[in-house]
Order: structure tokens, then C-alpha cells, then sequence
């Protein structure tokens, strides 16, 4: 699953916006950081907004905050992927 392509509802969407116009100028924040590190792994709209704002803003992100950034957004990538393996192997059981 590619948290970048995802099709949110109304409320999703919302989400999405709000989160978007609140970081825009607090990526380079602590807070914003251990924010984004509190996240589970249904947060998928905040994920996204905060993706992507890393990438329209990656040249302007200075060190170390865009690599930590990267960081996250790594292990976020590995929480959907390891969902997405659980998931394939339920059906699979099911069947």
C-alpha cells in the first residue's frame, strides 16, 4: 500500500488539509518530529499530508531534520508493508 496514493473520505480528506496547512512551515520543529513519531498505523492521512510535504519541501528541509524525516517515513513504509503481508496471510488462511 503507497500511503501517497490513497483515497480518503470527506472526514479523511479534512484530516489531510488540516495537517497539511498546520506543518507547512513546522517540519524543521522537535514537536513535529515526536508528533509524527506517536502516529499508528491508522493515521493515514496525517502520514500523508506529512509526505507529502517532505517531498514539495525536501530542498528547503535542512540537516539533520530531512533525514530524520526519511527516517520515519522508512518505518512507516515497513508498519504498511508488514499490515499488508498480515492481511495477505489471513486470507489466505481463510481459504
Amino acid at each position: 500500500m503507497d500511503l501517497l496514493s490513497q483515497n480518503f473520505d470527506e472526514r479523511n480528506r479534512n484530516v489531510l488539509k488540516i495537517t497539511t496547512t498546520f506543518f507547512s512551515t513546522r517540519l524543521e520543529e522537535k514537536k513535529s518530529f515526536d508528533w509524527a513519531l506517536g502516529l499508528s498505523l491508522n493515521d493515514i492521512a496525517q502520514k500523508t499530508a506529512i509526505l507529502r510535504l517532505l517531498d514539495l519541501n525536501a530542498d528547503k528541509i535542512g540537516e539533520p531534520w530531512l533525514t530524520a524525516w526519511r527516517l520515519i517515513e522508512e518505518e512507516w513504509s515497513k508498519k504498511v508493508d508488514n499490515q499488508d503481508r498480515s492481511l495477505d496471510r489471513h486470507v489466505l488462511h481463510r481459504r
